[in-house]
């Protein structure tokens, strides 16, 4: 299945930013010219044409080298594509720690991979708690309102190898930023 442009909505930037402090994320796999963060050193797109903005083409082209965020298309085929595609690039010696983010569909087929030992939910949010940035958002106010909110909870899912939750990843560091983030939010995780 291919993706349309407008479809192209992103995690809130101030959460990302947490995310990429938390878990040193240096790359996005599934962004656009349009939503990608302006911190991220380097990203992926599903269309060649964006290799003319600094995106290098295809999220599965290429084996994360750094922490990296992925938020493919909400589609059956590229849910379970990108989850699978992220745990078998976790079967390496080097360090390998990525974060999705997915919403929580029951009878998805992407949900089996969630059992997997390399597969840990850090959080769900919360049913309408998530509004995402939708593509545009550059452009200030849209029509978009409330239709950028999600109608289900999403999960943000850790996949990584043994040498990746050691070099990168910090239970402590991540907590405290949670709390931080929930209370400016004022809201629970």
């Amino acid at each position: 299945e291919m993706c349309i442009r407008d479809s192209h909505w992103a995690i809130p930037t101030d959460l990302f930013s947490l995310l990429q402090k938390a878990l040193h994320i240096l790359g996005e796999r599934f962004a656009s010219p349009l939503n990608v963060h302006p911190d991220t050193k380097q990203y992926y797109s599903q269309f060649k044409e964006d290799e003319a903005f600094g995106a290098i083409h295809d999220g599965y082209s290429q084996q994360p080298t750094s922490p990296i965020e992925a938020n493919p298309e909400y589609t059956p085929i590229e849910l379970f594509r990108a989850l699978k595609h992220s745990v078998q690039a976790t079967y390496t010696d080097r360090p390998v720690l990525q974060l999705l983010v997915y919403p929580n569909w029951q009878e998805e087929p992407y949900r089996r991979w969630l059992k997997h030992p390399r597969v840990h939910i850090l959080t769900e949010i919360p049913e309408g708690k998530c509004a995402f940035v939708p593509p545009d958002f550059f452009k200030g106010p849209t029509s978009h309102k409330d239709s950028n909110t999600a109608h289900w909870g999403v999960y943000l899912i850790l996949v990584a190898n043994p040498q990746g939750i050691t070099k990168w990843y910090d239970s402590q560091t991540l907590d405290s930023l949670w709390k931080e983030y929930y209370t400016s939010k004022q809201t629970k995780p």
